[in-house]
């Protein structure tokens, strides 16, 4: 009988994944309800990438890595696998590649083939089992992690039929609480602890935004991303349906078509399948955080690495920036493949350019930006091996000078020694990356490459624009509180901490520069090293986030980037790389003020926490988020739309004549209309204070709650100034009212 707890015989552990897909098969041919929803959602999202690794004979990672890898490559699975088939089936004339049919068959063959590759590459091998095990101290130590989401869905429930935030404010104070209560008990904390705790409070905060409505949540561009989801799955095939750079992110649009194909969610939860999804998916981005820090810091130090990276709005907003975190994502999932030691060179370079590839399919901006970074840290690994060269050089040089009444040598040591440092991204790598960019967002969808190009000619002429902050993006002025209102005290203190995090980030960066021969992996210096840290870091990382760091400011400085690509997404990406610098910055700034290294992290971060979940605003009686506050109330509540509103855009796309142009206030709002009705971007024309772009032809107005109480509004107080513009409802008809949304005809 086989010894779980020594491991399993390949042949048995081989047979879970088979298990999986007979039984999901099974769930789906007899569309057996939740049933089906469950084993297809697993096995989409698990199965593909265990088996990947096993190819790979990745045995060797620790259970976290594993599930983190299988959750990585199941997605990179599912969308490259995917637009392959896709593409193959359309060139044969087959229209409808992503059915159901089409995609069961297809995949569970692909399984198949790798199950039997994975068998043959692992025979004569077990897989360990003995990290599943919990004794009942580190389940102790788990108890209130687990309330965690429990206390997100159950808390939000009441909220929305309440208006209580009771449940959610416990749940927000008690993440922060427990935080607190590990860092303090660390040395009877289980390794095993922290990954769990980490998944658990990352899945408690992604799911609070997503469930506050039935509906989709609106951050940027989320209803435009659930509007191409909706015509890939109504077509059954991915292509450029539209000439707009939206519809080249796989990540929206094929990916959710292929899960809604397995799973057949009913077209009522459509939204809540294309929400939730993406919450689960990059619920796993704080573990990537955590493996890649635990290598330098240890784990306690990776848990707080990771819950600074939890404690960004964007990633709390994941519902709302599913293409932008989904890229952010596979860029962590290639940094931590890239360090990580248990993986070989050789995967190391498979499993890069897979999650790399994934990230530039995924969203335009990020696939660009990282290209940056690989392109900067190559340029700075080949430079900094010449310059330490000569470094010691002339170091070595001026020891062998003689001395005052010292005979004079007869050799003077001129010879340069090089340093050999150890280098993940080549120019291959470089090019490769760049050759993916070209081909995907030139050749492919052109669209994004169009508006790449557009983007760094913008850049060069916006740099007349340097001193003016009008130019720059909202958020930019407010890092250096030039927006904030004096008056807010709660603002004041969020301004204080935000640099609070962006001095311990520097302080890391800095501390990892000045005190290279102490911290960086550097040949003949192995002996030296600092004693917080379990590895010496490399050269190459510590490149890598300098890169970041420049980034950062010059996102700030030069006018058109913090217009045309928000602050906060880039900050997410390079605290992919940066988060742990964070943490190096703190205990740096421990030792020079003699303090506890964690407790000088906590007065930093748990504050940071506070202020982003929206608590401190809360305590203050200011109703900024929606998570805590009704939609009445709330500073953002322009992010939720109402059944009456929705009920009006469907009507709209039931009846309304495709050929008319719908007019609506801005391009925001036309979302709703937008994603509920299926309708293209290029049928919306907008009003605004500026004006009405008035059209010859026949339309459609649509009105939200809000253009409808504000009609009459005067004074200041007036919001949309719609009554501004009679030239609006002149002569218009309303065709369709719910009393909470209208349409006319005009």
């Amino acid at each position: 009988m086989t010894n779980i707890s020594k491991g399993l015989d390949t042949r048995v552990f081989l047979l879970l994944p088979a298990l999986s897909l007979i039984l999901t098969n099974l769930a789906v041919f007899l569309d057996i309800p939740i049933l089906r929803q469950v084993l297809a959602f697993l096995f989409l999202t698990f199965v593909p990438g265990f088996l990947i690794l096993s190819i790979l004979k990745l045995n060797k990672l620790g259970l976290t890595e594993k599930i983190v890898l299988s959750v990585g490559l199941s997605v990179a699975f599912s969308m490259l696998f995917g637009l392959v088939l896709n593409g193959s089936l359309l060139a044969i004339g087959y229209t409808q590649p992503l059915s159901t049919i089409s995609l069961l068959i297809s995949f569970s063959t692909a399984t198949i083939i790798m199950a039997v590759i994975a068998y043959i590459r692992n025979k004569g091998s077990t897989f360990s089992l003995s990290n599943l095990k919990l004794t009942t101290k580190e389940k102790a130590f788990l108890i209130v992690p687990a309330l965690f989401p429990l206390l997100s869905i159950a808390g939000t429930h009441i909220m929305n039929l309440t208006d209580n935030n009771i449940i959610l404010m416990v749940l927000l104070f008690l993440i922060p609480a427990y935080v607190i209560f590990i860092s303090f008990s660390n040395r009877k904390v289980s390794e095993k602890v922290y990954p769990i705790a980490i998944l658990l409070i990352s899945i408690s905060l992604l799911l609070m935004f997503p469930l506050r409505s039935n509906h989709i949540v609106m951050a940027e561009s989320a209803g435009r991303e659930f509007y191409y989801f909706l015509i890939t799955l109504d077509n059954l095939h991915w292509r450029m349906f539209e000439p707009f750079i939206l519809n080249s992110c796989l990540s929206i649009s094929l990916l959710p078509a292929i899960y809604q194909s397995f799973l057949e969610v009913n077209l009522e939860n459509l939204e809540n399948l294309f929400k939730l999804l993406y919450c689960f998916l990059f619920s796993i981005s704080p573990l990537v955080i955590y493996i890649l820090a635990k290598k330098y810091i240890g784990s306690l130090y990776a848990f707080l690495a990771s819950l600074f990276f939890m404690s960004q709005s964007v990633f709390l907003w994941t519902a709302g920036e599913a293409r932008v975190n989904m890229a952010i994502l596979f860029c962590a999932l290639a940094v931590m493949a890239l360090f990580h030691d248990k993986i070989s060179d050789f995967n190391k370079k498979i499993l890069f350019i897979i999650f790399v590839f994934c990230a530039i399919v995924s969203h335009y901006a990020a696939g660009y930006i990282f290209f940056f970074i690989l392109l900067a840290d190559w340029i700075i690994m080949q430079v900094l091996p010449r310059l330490m060269s000569r470094s010691k050089k002339q170091s070595t040089a001026s020891e062998s000078q003689p001395g005052e009444g010292s005979l004079p040598h007869t050799t003077v040591v001129s010879k340069r020694l090089p340093y050999h440092l150890r280098k993940n991204v080549t120019a291959l790598t470089v090019a490769l990356v760049f050759s993916m960019i070209f081909l995907w967002y030139s050749q492919v969808t052109r669209f994004a490459f169009i508006a790449g190009v557009g983007f760094i000619k913008s850049t060069i002429l916006s740099l007349e624009e340097f001193v003016t902050w009008e130019s720059r993006h909202f958020t930019a002025p407010g890092l250096f509180g030039q927006t904030m209102p004096q008056a807010v005290i709660t603002h004041r203190i969020e301004f204080i901490i935000t640099w609070a995090t962006f001095a311990l980030i520097a302080i890391g960066v800095i501390s990892m520069v000045f005190r290279h021969k102490e911290m960086v992996f550097i040949p003949g210096q192995e002996h030296l090293k600092s004693e917080f840290l379990k590895t010496k870091i490399e050269v190459e990382y510590l490149a890598m986030a300098i890169v970041g760091s420049l980034l950062l400011v010059v996102m700030v400085a030069l006018p058109y980037i913090s217009t045309a690509y928000e602050y906060h997404r880039l900050y997410l990406l390079v605290l992919t790389i940066l988060s742990p610098c964070l943490v190096i910055g703190g205990i740096s700034l421990a030792k020079y003020i003699k303090l506890s290294a964690a407790l000088v992290i906590l007065v930093v971060l748990v504050p940071w926490f506070i202020c982003v979940t929206g608590l401190l605003d809360q305590a203050a009686g200011i109703p900024r988020t929606i998570t805590l506050n009704s939609v009445e109330t709330s500073l953002n509540s322009g992010a939720l739309i109402s059944e009456q509103e929705s009920c009006a855009s469907k009507w709209l796309g039931e009846y309304a004549d495709r050929g008319k142009k719908i007019h609506i206030h801005n391009h925001v709002w036309s979302q709703w209309v937008e994603c509920q009705g299926k309708f293209s971007i290029y049928q919306f024309a907008f009003f605004s204070r500026e004006g009405y772009q008035e059209g010859d032809d026949a339309h459609y107005i649509y009105l939200r709650d809000r253009d409808i109480s504000t009609l009459g509004m005067t004074g200041s107080d007036r919001e949309f100034l719609m009554a501004e513009h009679p030239s609006v409802l002149a002569g218009s008809s309303k065709i369709y009212t719910n009393g909470g949304s209208e349409v006319l005809y005009k």
